[in-house]
């Protein structure tokens, strides 16, 4: 899932992305990069409120995850 999801993203297909991220997630949840992934992509569609619980999830996970706190800080 985690590479049909980089592929949509590479070629523009945030939506597919999204679903194949939720997939893996589903499959791995405690994998905190693919949540960041995952927020990264909702990021780029404008959905901000799913992209920073996301982040969130993810530090739940990894509370030192420079990724995801990065990522919060700039939404702030």
């Amino acid at each position: 899932h985690v590479n049909k999801a980089r592929g949509y993203l590479v070629g523009g297909r945030t939506d597919m992305a999204v679903a194949e991220y939720k997939e893996a997630i589903a499959l791995d949840p405690k994998n905190a990069k693919l949540r960041v992934e995952l927020a990264e992509v909702l990021k780029l569609q404008g959905e901000t409120d799913s992209s920073q619980k996301e982040l969130l999830e993810a530090l739940k996970v990894n509370p030192k995850n420079p990724d995801a706190i990065v990522q919060l800080s700039d939404a702030k």
